[in-house]
C-alpha cells in the first residue's frame, strides 16, 4: 500500500470518528462505505487514492461526501438519492451493501463534477454557531458599553455576520431565555450546561465587514448549492436553517470580500483608534477557522492585533472573539481578549466550552 493511500484511509477513519461523536449515523455509513471502497480496486480509489495533498487538513472525506450530496440535491442521481436521507433506512443492511457500488457508478458517470468539487476546499457556514458567538458579543457589550464594529475572517458567505438579525433560545434545566427577533426566519436554540450566559439587549452594531479566501455569494445558485451540499444529509433542520439564512442574506445585501486573512486584518486595523473615528469597540471574530490558516498567516494576525492593542483606549476598545478548537482532540471553546487604555492585557479568558455546531454551551 502506498503512503498516499494510507493517509487517505486514515483521513476517512478520523472523519468517521467525528461522525460518531456528532451522532450522525448516516455519515458513519457513507464514510465507512467509502473506506471499504478504498480497500478495493474501485472508482473511488482511482479518484483519490493518490491524493497529492494532505487529506486530513484538506478535509478530503468531506469533499467526497459533499460532491455526492450535491448530485442528490440537484436531482442528478436518483440511484444515490434512494440511498440518502430521507429515503435511507439505516436499519436495512442491504442499503449498505448497494451503497458502495452506487457511489462508484456515480463517480464514473460524473467525473467532471467530482474533479471540480474535489479541487476546492469545503465551504461551510454553520448558522447555529451564532448562538455561541452571541454569548461573546453580549460579554463584550456588557464590559465596554459601546457599539461594535465587526470584523469577521473566514466568513464564507457571511451568514454569521448577521447574527443580530436572528432569534435565539437558550434552554437550561432551570428555564430558558430568549434573545433577538422572535419573527426572524432564522430561529436558533442551544442547550445550556451550567450557568446561563448574561444576554445584553440591545447590542448596537455600527459596521460589519468580512473576508474569506474563497467567499461564496448567496446570489449565485452554484454557491448556494455548495453550501447546502456540505450539510450532512441526515440533518434536514440544518438544511432548512441554512436556506432561510441565505435568503435573509440576499435581502440584506451581505458581501464578503475575497482576501488573504492576514492582509485584510492588517488593512482593517491600520486606522484603529484614530482621533476622528466614533467611539466604539472593534471586534475581530472567527469560528472554526484558525486551524485552517497557515502558521505564517496566524502569526501576522497576532502581530496586527498586538500593534492595534497598544493603541486601544477607553474610547476605542479592541476585542478578539474566538470560537475555535484550542488543540486537537479538545472541545471547542469560546474565548475573549479585550484591550483598552486602562486594562490592556494579553490575557485571554475562556468564556465557554461548546459544541462545534452550537448544539450546547457550557458557560464558565
Amino acid at each position: 500500500m502506498s503512503q498516499s493511500l494510507h493517509r487517505v484511509q486514515e483521513s476517512f477513519r478520523d472523519q468517521i470518528r467525528w461522525a460518531v461523536e456528532l451522532d450522525a449515523p448516516f455519515m458513519v455509513r457513507l464514510l465507512g462505505t467509502c473506506l471499504e471502497q478504498l480497500n478495493t480496486d474501485s472508482e473511488l480509489r482511482l479518484l483519490i487514492g493518490d491524493w497529492p495533498g494532505h487529506p486530513t487538513p484538506d478535509a478530503l472525506p468531506i469533499r467526497v461526501a459533499g460532491a455526492l450530496h450535491a448530485l442528490v440535491l440537484r436531482g442528478e442521481s436518483p440511484e444515490l438519492a434512494a440511498l440518502f436521507p430521507p429515503n435511507a433506512d439505516l436499519s436495512d443492511l442491504s442499503d449498505s451493501i448497494v451503497l458502495g457500488p452506487a457511489i462508484c457508478r456515480v463517480i464514473a458517470d460524473h467525473r467532471e463534477h467530482f474533479s471540480r468539487y474535489l479541487a476546492n476546499a469545503p465551504q461551510t457556514n454553520e448558522i447555529r454557531r451564532s448562538i455561541v458567538l452571541l454569548a461573546g458579543f453580549s460579554q463584550i457589550a456588557e464590559l465596554t458599553a459601546k457599539p461594535l464594529r465587526l470584523l469577521e475572517i473566514g466568513a464564507s458567505a457571511g451568514l454569521n455576520l448577521n447574527w443580530d438579525q436572528y432569534g435565539y433560545r437558550f434552554n437550561s434545566p432551570s428555564g430558558s431565555e430568549f434573545w433577538g427577533d422572535a419573527l426572524s426566519r432564522v430561529q436558533l436554540s442551544t442547550e445550556v450546561r451550567g450557568n446561563m450566559p448574561k444576554l445584553v439587549s440591545p447590542i448596537q452594531v455600527i459596521s460589519r465587514v468580512a473576508c474569506d479566501q474563497s467567499p461564496l455569494d448567496v446570489n449565485n445558485d452554484e454557491h448556494r448549492l455548495r453550501l447546502l451540499s456540505y450539510v450532512w444529509p441526515e440533518q434536514p433542520e440544518r438544511l432548512e436553517r441554512l436556506r432561510a439564512a441565505m435568503e435573509m442574506a440576499r435581502h440584506l445585501g451581505v458581501k464578503v470580500e475575497q482576501a488573504d486573512a492576514a492582509q485584510w486584518v492588517e488593512a482593517q486595523l491600520k486606522g484603529f483608534a484614530s482621533d476622528t473615528s466614533q467611539p466604539g469597540t472593534t471586534v475581530l471574530y472567527h469560528s472554526v477557522v484558525w486551524m485552517y490558516l497557515p502558521r505564517a498567516t496566524r502569526r501576522r494576525i497576532e502581530a496586527a492585533m498586538t500593534q492595534a492593542a497598544a493603541k486601544a483606549s477607553d474610547q476605542h476598545e479592541l476585542a478578539w472573539l474566538r470560537y475555535e478548537f484550542p488543540r486537537a482532540g479538545a472541545s471547542a471553546e469560546l474565548s475573549l481578549s479585550l484591550w483598552n487604555g486602562a486594562r490592556s492585557s494579553d490575557q485571554t479568558r475562556v468564556l465557554a466550552k461548546c459544541h462545534p455546531h452550537g448544539a450546547w454551551l457550557a458557560y464558565e
